[in-house]
């Protein structure tokens, strides 16, 4: 009796160390993530009214970076981006990137949104998009946060097309930007 006492309880503690022990989800490699031309028809204007307004989108820790490839006798740049992206109406935030390719003369950037990390949190979906790219340090930025709410419906943020100018901190890192800005995006449109 006692035996199975402890040979059950022993199985319990093993069955909980396994669902604890869950592999955390990884970023995917950069430039293998699925980009996605997502269509929201049905949006009203966020408006807030009260002391459950709608918070301002953030980004920050902005890295981007770009890597000469000279190999197969052409010039090629492997330019990339990656933010903190932060929604304060849902408390929750997310890492985002994503590689793209460019020449001398063209920088052929991401079009279409590209999918965040969403930490394993089913229901919890952060993309971005660029909607304008002149440089690494100049750029238009969108987001987007699908997420089920604390009233248990989903809720789809969409933050205004917000322009961005980076201030790199690391000035001696020639091939790209570490910015330390903290960007606030205004939320444009919610869709509950």
């Amino acid at each position: 009796m006692q035996f199975s006492k402890l040979l059950s309880v022993a199985v319990g503690l093993l069955a909980t160390a396994e669902a604890i022990s869950v592999q955390k989800p990884r970023i995917a490699a950069r430039g293998s993530q699925k980009k996605f031309n997502l269509k929201l028809n049905a949006v009203h204007a966020a408006a807030p009214a009260s002391s459950s307004a709608i918070q301002n989108m953030i980004i920050e820790g902005i890295v981007t970076r770009s890597a000469v490839d000279k190999s197969n006798g052409t010039v090629v740049y492997d330019d990339s981006i990656s933010f903190t992206f932060i929604d304060p109406n849902s408390n929750t935030s997310t890492a985002c990137n994503d590689d793209f390719l460019g020449s001398p003369q063209t920088t052929q950037f991401p079009t279409g949104w590209v999918p965040c990390n969403n930490n394993g949190n089913l229901m919890d979906d952060f993309y971005w998009q660029f909607t304008d790219y002149t440089s690494l340090t100049q750029f238009s930025i969108e987001l987007i946060h699908g997420f089920v709410g604390a009233d248990n419906s989903g809720k789809v943020y969409r933050s205004a097309d917000m322009p961005i100018t980076l201030v790199c901190a690391d000035v001696n890192h020639v091939d790209g930007c570490y910015s330390n800005q903290t960007i606030s995006i205004p939320v444009a449109t919610v869709t509950a």
